[in-house]
Order: C-alpha cells, then sequence, then structure tokens
C-alpha cells in the first residue's frame, strides 16, 4: 500500500479555502489492511465532497462491498480548482481518504454516472491521479475502471475511458464482480485477460472492448429482486463536516408507478419494490442510535405513494417528537400529499415544501402522463398554507413535447392564483424553478427534439413578463446548459473526443452553473463536426439509437406505444392500479409493497421513548472536558466541531439538557474558536445534563473520530464561570515550513513593540476598530524556526496569531503549522 507524502499534504491544506474536504475521519469509516484483503476498490463520485457524500448509493455499495472479509472499499472525491492546483504544483496525486491511498494503487476505481455534466469530472481525476486518459493507454499495473449508475443507460459517449459498465442495480453484481476478479488474480491473469473474462452482456457487465453490437445480443440491466436489509448498513458513514444533505437517509422504495413519459428513473428502476415498514422501522432506530441524527429522510422517487408511509408514522411518531427527530420528504406527489401526511412532520420547523405540477396546463399534463389535477395542486397548496409553511416551491418544464405558448400562460395563470390564495394566510415566499426539458434515453420521449437555446429564452422571457407584478421568484437554468446536457446524454461515440477536448480545454465541473463553460463545449462541438441542433432534433422511431443494445426489460414497442399516447393525449394508469403490460415484471421479479390493511405488528416494532426523555425535573450535572484536536481532524471548522461533540452525545443516548423554544440545541459551550487548521493540545468544553453519566471520558473516546480525545473530565458548579469568560491565556505555537531568520523576526519585534507600533486595524460587518497587540501579548518565545505566543485575554477579548504575523512580515507571511498548545483557565470551584 503507497501512501501519499502527510507532510506535502498538511501543507497544502492548510492553504485551502475548505481542507475538511480532504480529510476523511468520518464516523463509522472503515479502515482495513489492505494486506489482508484480495481486492480493493475506491469508489469514486466525480464532483466535490459536500456533494458526494450525500449520494445514498455509495453508502449502500461501501457496505456491502466492506462487509466481506476479502475486499476492502474506500472512497474518493473530485477535488475543488483551489486543492487541484496545489495537489499538482506539489505532485501530490489523489487519494483516498481512509488510508490515504494513491487511487493508482488499488486494484478498482468505480465511478457514478449520475449526471452526464460530470464527465468531464472523471477524466481530470484519472489524469490527477496519474492513471492513463483513455482505456487503451493503460498498462498491466493500472487499475479497472468501473462506471455504473443512471448514465450507464447510454455508455457510448464516455466509453473510451470506462474499461467495465454495470447497468443496473448495482448491490448484488458488484460482489459477483469483485469475486471474479479476486479468482482472476489468483490465477495470475493479465489485465487484458480479467477485462475478458468480466464481460457478461446477461448479468449487465459491458466491457466495451469485448463487446460486438449486433441485433440479437443485449446488455441486461441488472435488476435485484427486493430491497433486503443486509444491504443497509446500520452504521452508515457520517461526515465531521457540513455538507449538501446532512441527515439520515432511508430508502423506502425503489422504483415508481406513476409512468411519467419525461422520466428516465421512472421506467429504468421498474418495478415498485418497497421496504417492509416495520422492517423500516427498527432500522430507524438503529441507524439513528449509530449517527446521531436528529433528521430522518424518506428516500424514494415518490415518498408519499409509498404505502408502508402511515404504518410508519405511528410506529414512530411518538419517538421522533421525544426526541427532536424531525422528517424530510423530498418527494411529494400532489395526488397523494395529504392532511395526515402533514400531522405526521409536525414536529418540525416549517420552512418550505416543493410540488412539481411540471406544466401549466391540464392537456400537457395528460400528455407527459403526470396524473394530476388543479383540484389535487390546490388542494394541497390549501393544507401547506393552513399548516404554516412559509415558503412554497414550484417545479415546471418548459419545451415539453407539444407545448405551446398557451401551456406557458397556463403556467403564470397557476402561480396567479395560488399567490392570491397565499394573501389569506399572512406573509409567504413562492419561489418558482423552471428548467427546459431535456429528453432521456429509455422514455417514451427519447425521440423528441431538444428545445433550442433561442427558443427557451423565448419562452423565459413570456415567464417573467406575465410574472414581474408578482412577488414571486423565478428561477431559471441556462438554456445552453440543457442543451450540452442532451447531446451528452443522448450521444454516440463521437462524443469522447468532445469531451476530451472540453477537459483539455480546463472544462471541469459542469454540473455547476456558474463553472459551465458553453464555449468550450461549442468549440468542441464544430471541432468535430457535430452541429448541436441537428444533433438534438427530433428522431425518427425507427432509428438506431446508441443505447439500443442496453435493455432493461421493456416489451418491443412499449416505450413508442406510449410516445404515441401521449400525441393522443392518453392517460396510462399508474401500475398500482393495473398493470399495462411494460415488461419489466416476470416470473422473478415482481412489484413488492407492504399489506396496507393495518398496523398488526405495531406492539413489536413501535418505537420505545428512552427513560432519558421522562426527565422533567429541574437537576442539572456539568461535566467540564479537557480535550484534544489532533491530526487531519484539525481542518475543521469550530462549527462543525460542535456539530461533532452533538452527534456524539446523541449516539451514546447521553441525557443531554436542552435550550428552550422550537429550534432547541444541546447545551454545549465551548471557549475561544480554534483557528481551523490549528492542532489543539489542551481545550475545553462544557455540557449539561440531566443527571451525572459515568465514565463520560472513555465513552467519548470509543466514538469520536480520530484525533479527537477526551483527555479528562470534571464536573463543575453551576455557578462556575463559562470557558469564554474564565479563559485568562491562550498559547500559540508558530514553525515555519520554509528557514525564517528568527533573529531579524525577533529585532523587529522588539523594534515594533518600542515604538508603539504594534498596532492592527480589526474590522467587522459593523465597524473597524483600531487594536494594539501589545495590550495581549504577554510573552514571545523566539525558537529554531518557530514562535510561541502567549496571548491574554483581556475582557474577554484577545488576539489572533495572524494579526501578529501580518505585522512582522507584513504582506509576505510564509507557509506555518500551528498549534494552540495551551488554554489556562482561572482557579474556580469544583464539585
Amino acid at each position: 500500500m503507497k501512501q501519499i507524502d502527510k507532510f506535502k499534504l498538511d501543507k497544502i491544506l492548510s492553504q485551502v479555502r475548505k481542507p475538511g474536504r480532504y480529510c476523511g475521519g468520518e464516523f463509522n469509516m472503515v479502515k482495513k489492511d489492505h494486506n489482508k484483503v484480495d481486492v480493493k476498490i475506491c469508489l469514486v463520485y466525480p464532483d466535490i465532497y459536500d456533494v458526494g457524500m450525500s449520494f445514498y448509493g455509495y453508502q449502500l455499495l461501501y457496505h456491502i462491498i466492506n462487509s466481506n472479509d476479502d475486499f476492502v472499499a474506500e472512497r474518493a472525491y473530485a477535488p475543488w480548482y483551489d486543492m487541484e492546483e496545489l495537489m499538482r504544483s506539489e505532485d501530490l496525486p489523489l487519494y483516498s481518504l481512509e488510508t490515504l491511498t494513491a487511487l493508482s494503487e488499488f486494484d478498482l476505481l468505480g465511478f457514478t454516472l449520475q449526471y452526464e455534466m460530470t464527465y468531464s469530472n472523471i477524466l481530470n481525476i484519472l489524469d490527477l491521479s496519474n492513471i492513463p486518459i483513455f482505456s487503451k493507454d493503460r498498462k498491466e499495473t493500472d487499475p479497472i475502471i468501473i462506471a455504473g449508475g443512471s448514465g450507464a443507460v447510454n455508455p457510448e459517449p464516455i466509453k473510451e475511458f470506462i474499461d467495465v459498465f454495470v447497468v443496473g442495480d448495482g448491490e448484488e453484481i458488484i460482489i459477483k464482480l469483485m469475486n471474479k476478479v479476486k479468482e482472476y488474480k489468483s490465477l495470475n491473469y493479465s489485465r487484458d485477460e480479467i477485462l475478458q473474462h468480466l464481460s457478461s452482456p446477461e448479468n449487465g457487465i459491458y466491457v466495451p472492448k469485448y463487446f460486438q453490437k449486433n441485433s440479437t445480443k443485449k446488455i441486461v440491466a441488472n435488476k435485484i429482486k427486493s430491497l433486503d436489509r443486509k444491504n443497509y448498513s446500520i452504521k452508515p458513514l457520517v461526515p465531521i463536516k457540513e455538507i449538501v444533505q446532512d441527515r439520515l437517509s432511508l430508502e423506502v422504495q425503489r422504483g415508481c408507478t406513476a409512468g411519467c413519459r419525461f422520466c428516465q428513473a421512472g421506467m429504468i428502476y421498474r418495478p415498485i419494490r418497497e421496504r417492509s415498514y416495520s422492517e423500516l422501522t427498527s432500522y430507524t432506530k438503529e441507524a439513528l442510535k449509530n449517527t446521531g441524527y436528529e433528521t430522518v429522510s424518506l428516500l424514494s422517487l415518490s415518498t408519499t405513494d409509498y404505502t408502508g408511509l402511515s404504518s410508519y408514522f405511528s410506529l414512530t411518531k411518538e419517538y421522533f417528537n421525544e426526541n427532536n427527530i424531525s422528517i424530510s420528504l423530498p418527494s411529494l406527489r400532489l395526488d397523494s400529499f395529504n392532511s395526515n401526511i402533514i400531522n405526521n412532520i409536525n414536529n418540525q420547523k416549517k420552512s418550505g415544501i416543493t410540488f412539481a405540477p411540471e406544466a401549466g396546463t391540464q392537456r400537457l399534463r395528460d400528455v407527459v402522463n403526470k396524473n394530476i389535477s388543479e383540484d389535487d395542486l390546490f388542494s394541497s397548496v390549501k393544507i401547506a398554507l393552513e399548516n404554516n409553511y412559509r415558503t412554497l416551491k414550484f417545479y415546471f418544464m418548459i419545451g415539453l413535447p407539444t407545448e405551446t405558448d398557451e401551456d406557458i400562460i397556463g403556467i403564470i395563470d397557476l402561480i396567479k392564483r395560488i399567490s392570491s390564495m397565499s394573501r389569506d394566510y399572512g406573509r409567504k415566499n413562492i419561489h418558482v424553478s423552471i428548467s427546459t426539458f431535456i429528453p432521456k434515453p429509455m422514455t417514451p420521449f427519447q425521440w423528441e427534439k431538444q428545445l433550442t437555446p433561442e427558443e427557451a429564452e423565448r419562452k423565459i422571457g413570456i415567464l417573467r413578463e406575465g410574472l414581474k407584478s408578482y412577488k414571486i421568484k423565478l428561477m431559471t437554468n441556462d438554456p445552453y446548459e440543457s442543451l450540452i446536457e442532451s447531446i451528452v446524454s443522448r450521444g454516440d461515440d463521437k462524443l469522447n473526443m468532445v469531451i476530451y477536448d472540453v477537459w483539455k480545454n480546463g472544462g471541469k465541473f459542469g454540473a455547476w452553473s456558474e463553472k459551465l463553460n458553453k464555449d468550450l463545449w461549442l468549440n468542441a462541438l464544430k471541432k468535430y463536426n457535430i452541429d448541436p441542433i441537428k444533433y438534438t432534433a427530433e428522431k425518427d422511431v425507427n432509428d438506431l439509437l446508441p443505447w439500443d443494445f442496453i435493455d432493461f426489460g421493456f416489451m418491443d414497442n412499449f416505450l413508442i406505444s406510449e410516445r404515441n399516447k401521449a400525441y393522443e393525449i392518453v392517460n396510462t394508469i399508474d401500475c398500482r392500479k393495473g398493470c399495462y403490460y411494460c415488461g419489466v415484471c416476470n416470473k422473478d421479479l415482481k412489484m413488492l409493497q407492504n399489506n396496507t390493511n393495518i398496523v398488526n405488528d405495531e406492539k413489536k416494532t413501535k418505537l420505545v421513548v428512552d427513560d432519558k426523555n421522562q426527565i422533567t425535573n429541574e437537576k442539572e450535572w456539568i461535566v467540564r472536558l479537557k480535550f484534544e484536536k489532533a491530526g487531519l481532524i484539525k481542518y475543521i471548522t469550530h462549527h462543525d466541531l460542535f456539530r461533532i461533540f452533538q452527534r456524539t452525545i446523541n449516539m451514546l443516548n447521553l441525557p443531554v439538557k436542552y435550550s428552550e423554544g422550537f429550534n432547541r440545541r444541546p447545551k454545549i459551550s465551548f471557549g475561544f474558536p480554534i483557528p481551523m487548521s490549528y492542532s489543539a493540545l489542551e481545550e475545553f468544553v462544557d455540557i449539561i445534563f440531566f443527571e451525572e453519566v459515568s465514565n463520560i471520558k472513555n465513552k467519548f473516546n470509543e466514538v469520536m473520530p480520530a484525533g479527537l480525545k477526551i483527555l479528562s473530565q470534571e464536573q463543575i458548579e453551576r455557578k462556575t464561570q463559562s470557558i469564554m469568560i474564565a479563559t485568562e491565556k491562550i498559547v500559540y505555537k508558530v514553525k515555519f515550513y520554509s528557514e525564517v531568520n528568527i533573529e531579524e523576526l525577533k529585532e523587529k519585534y522588539y523594534k515594533l513593540s518600542e515604538n508603539d507600533n504594534l498596532k492592527i486595524i480589526r474590522k467587522n460587518k459593523k465597524r473597524v476598530k483600531e487594536i494594539d497587540l501589545n495590550r495581549f501579548i504577554e510573552n514571545l518565545e523566539f525558537g529554531e524556526n518557530y514562535i510561541i505566543i502567549t496571548y491574554k485575554v483581556v475582557n474577554s477579548q484577545t488576539a489572533r496569531v495572524l494579526e501578529l504575523l501580518e505585522l512582522l512580515f507584513e504582506e509576505d507571511i510564509p507557509k506555518f503549522q500551528g498549534e494552540r498548545l495551551k488554554v489556562v483557565l482561572k482557579n474556580q470551584g469544583k464539585k
């Protein structure tokens, strides 16, 4: 196992804006000895950590793979611009977060294809890892590059970069694939021989080099029969820094029965497979205790259609209310949203709620088979208003098949009526999000044309004009972004060189609107003689499509039949109400639903409220913990540190006291924040509990991430001053990476001090203030390439390390390693 240079890593992390992205150390992280496993895979998300850590699919694969003693799965994410620049300057390759192992050292790299606009990031990650971009150029020692996810529906635009595609559900096939790699490695197969033997079209494994397309042989997508509990970890990864979706995610079902004709996910994840609500309930409590989360998100394409939802609410509501757990429902269908759902999530703060009518007229909703009526829409809005939701968000598309300006005006009329409704309920925020429809592979609309950017801008103009006199927040995307996504999602193998050209010229993070450079794409398309408008024009249903060799189980002509029904404005019923023979279900694969009659196992599965939540008296037990913060965890923020302590308390199920009010917070208080990137040897935190907690030091140390360690504990009296007020002095050490003339530095300091020139200007949002550092400096010790600074605390104020360094070095401060050696408190009474 070849680890990266830790000294170089430490040096560059102190220079990036968000170093916590690159440190690992999450709760429940798995570390294995690479010498004791047979196959090593790194799961790589082609976007930043904040986005990738929210991806539920990798939580599943991480658990499934690491549950096998023969395998190890680690993780890596795309570094942001500042980190990449420093990595390249220091010749530091991309590495896994668990063991800091260079990606080139793994047997397999597994990329997820969640969004086409991240494809250039895949190339950048390979290049950062010193792995050849093109599959044909890879040598014997290079990892095998695997990719899966919804983008594998059409693998052709990136097939020259990927060795192996996994099509369909990945839970079962990934272990089969890794077992094959283990076997072939033991037989000393060459890399090329392994690829040849991995090719298995009937099992959804597509190896471009060893697959010859013809009219009879297809890649058959994997579909698991049921959502097996063993695939869901009760100890999922929990980040130690804030991410996009920082909550306990629970997949309640896979697939969707609605049959919306524009929705790729609804088509390729058929049939619906629900998890048992009783199993989900017991899993919820176990996972909450192992994560410390206070929000549960119920994931699916349409959570309100989950037939076990009412039963799940019945079994968990009391436990959630008593433990301050809130519920998030990311997918709300207008025809299944009701007051019962609201009543069951009424324990949480009312911020915003999102609905997706998709189209502005009933005619167009019928075209796309969005089986909701205006009555569904307005009754749902009324329920949300009556329950005090402050922000109502609505999602529409433009450019849908058969759309006319009348349908655009229909969006305006709907929003005006909703705005009028809301006036009777006080001040409300109405947000309208407009996106341009993109025809996706494996949908009834896969043959449709893409709306041109010019036409999209015209329609957006109609919306802006129609809503300008209303207090509506209208959000739109860049039509060129939609055009490029459409080109890539339905592209053929010509797109490989286009994507390569875009990356070669600096195109990265195309999923971020502000980073998408449309000119790079348009120039690359022109270079390879691709006219974007012709390329995204309407296709004949008899045309051969790039993804026709992929089989998701649909009967011949099913998608064409659904397209014809769209133009005839004929609805297709929901799968739950009857089968319309799409072809996906068979004797081995069927729709799985809960028994919706009664909750007959409530006594067994209802979550019991813990005794700690029944304590109502005013007794308090206050503990002051001394702790250290060292290693890579020094790169987290003060806010992240608070959340780590909060989650540790939740995981240990300790009787912590909360503040009053709706937005309750645990009573945890620190002293002066530790500067980010500084290790700290002696810090303090006060925590108030309802009752005494025995052996708290050891309990915390068993749970907390590596680098955080409780050194001692002591009970303190209620009248004891807070850490902030009690702090007398703080001692820092600054160690320079490069050689510094300490004698000159010392001389400069004394000269500034004698001439009363240790004054700095401190700015904040409200005022600008001159600060004399002499007031705070108690002592300065100059050593061999380091300084030790002792700052006093005066009237709850102190100085910062950088303020002194800016005076000593002016604008050219050398790179340094910061350390907070000690926080000295006044002597106070203890129990």
